[in-house]
């Protein structure tokens, strides 16, 4: 149910030319609720009017997409603003797609060397020709050695 959410929010934004911009609004958005903890409470809350979140919405992300802004009353409105995480990351997924990208989530016991990220780019550009290739790296110190990748969630 939620994979709609994300498609049909994906399909609008590519219609009207307005991926990246509806990607960065979803990006601040998703900033706050996650760092926010009364503001993502005050959204699942409820007790509180919809249209009390909505007002809410609206005046906190004045600089957003107005068509993100109105997803978002749809969001409300469904009673689905508690998915709004995987509803975010299955539209990354498919932003990504369109635009050619594969995010590599490097997993290592330390971080990663200049050296050694420039030697996973480089394998990486390789094995995904024809993509962007964008590497972040996570230290795990409970990892004996080596690294875990996951290249769109899946690990390789």
């Amino acid at each position: 149910m939620n994979n709609q959410y994300a498609k049909a929010l994906f399909e609008i934004a590519r219609e009207d030319n307005l991926l990246q911009s509806l990607k960065e609004s979803f990006d601040v958005f998703l900033k706050f609720y996650d760092e926010e903890d009364d503001f993502r409470l005050l959204l699942n809350s409820p007790k509180i009017k919809c249209e009390e979140k909505k007002d809410l919405i609206k005046n906190t992300f004045k600089n957003c997409s107005e068509d993100f802004i109105l997803f978002l009353f749809v969001i409300l409105d469904n009673d689905r603003i508690a998915n709004i995480e995987v509803i975010y990351e299955e539209f990354l997924h498919l932003f990504n797609e369109a635009n050619k990208i594969k995010v590599a989530l490097v997993i290592s016991e330390k971080p990663l060397t200049k050296e050694e990220e420039e030697k996973l780019f480089d394998s990486l550009s390789k094995y995904y020709a024809g993509y962007k290739v964008v590497i972040t790296n996570k230290v795990n110190p409970s990892l004996l050695g080596g690294y875990h990748i996951l290249v769109n969630g899946v690990s390789i």
